[in-house]
């Protein structure tokens, strides 16, 4: 059996710095691991998506990898992907495989 580490190294956001409680979320939706950057929004009062990115089963190696990100909402079906912007911004993974 094999399982997987991943590192999340740094996301490329302009205004990363700004947001509020930030945090990742991962989760496993068919054959793709996504990853959703959240923060908090005090005027609404609630945690928003910022973007999201994912990493379909093909790309898991071992070694570093860098995804694009998307724009909201995160589209698990990965059918209607809009980049997030037009600048190339991306999320930096390091992937580690443990053979048991």
């Amino acid at each position: 059996m094999t399982s997987l580490t991943i590192r999340i190294e740094k996301i490329g956001l302009k205004d990363a710095g700004q947001c509020i409680d930030p945090y990742i979320t991962v989760s496993v939706k068919g054959a793709a691991i996504f990853f959703e950057f959240k923060h908090y929004k005090p005027k609404k009062r609630f945690t928003s998506t910022k973007c999201f990115a994912f990493l379909e089963m093909d790309e898991i190696k071992p070694g570093p990898i860098v995804i694009e990100l998307y724009k909201k909402p995160t589209d698990f079906k990965r059918k209607k992907l809009q980049l997030l912007t037009k600048k190339p911004l991306y999320l930096h993974l390091h992937q580690t495989l443990h053979k048991e």
